[in-house]
């Protein structure tokens, strides 16, 4: 294995220990707020925002690099925080 792949390696395994922890967060968060539609469109709100800021501070706006990386994301928080 090249140095190459053993940063694709470990920077995979920072991303899934990253989205492991903020499942655990938001599922945590979900037993102790009543309202939980209201804390699951919050960060649906937020997540939107956050990537929209991220696409025009950047130079990648939308072209097919920003929607290769964008798109994915927020599928994955939308599968995370409603199950």
């Amino acid at each position: 294995m090249d140095a190459l792949q053993k940063n694709l390696v470990a920077l995979c395994g920072e991303v899934m220990g990253a989205s492991l922890l903020a499942a655990a967060a938001i599922h945590t968060s979900m037993m102790l707020i009543q309202n939980r539609e209201e804390l699951l469109n919050g960060i649906s709100a937020w997540i939107d925002d956050t990537l929209n800021r991220s696409r025009s501070a950047t130079a990648i706006r939308m072209t097919s690099t920003g929607r290769l990386w964008q798109t994915p994301s927020r599928f994955s928080v939308r599968k995370c925080i409603r199950p």
